[in-house]
């Protein structure tokens, strides 16, 4: 990752909660943010979620955890209607 970050920048944002005006919480992006900081890089490009800290890491933790599509819901969706 620390290559790729040297090389090509960021690609991926890290996700914030904006838990008040001047203060965010990391909630994914650790190693990302870790590379940054080796790299001397003093900026990161993040997506900010306007939700409190517990809120924001519930929503993480349900998006991670979901089910992904099955083969019938994937034709479902791909079928023209």
């Amino acid at each position: 990752m620390l290559a790729s970050l040297a090389e090509v920048g960021q690609l991926l944002p890290v996700v914030v909660s904006a838990e008040a005006a001047d203060r965010y919480v990391l909630l994914d992006g650790y190693k990302r943010v870790r590379a940054l900081q080796r790299l001397s890089m003093d900026g990161v490009q993040a997506t900010v979620w306007s939700l409190g800290e517990i809120e924001a890491l519930l929503l993480d933790r349900l998006m991670r955890s979901a089910d992904p599509d099955g083969a019938l819901e994937q034709g479902w969706l791909s079928h023209p209607r």
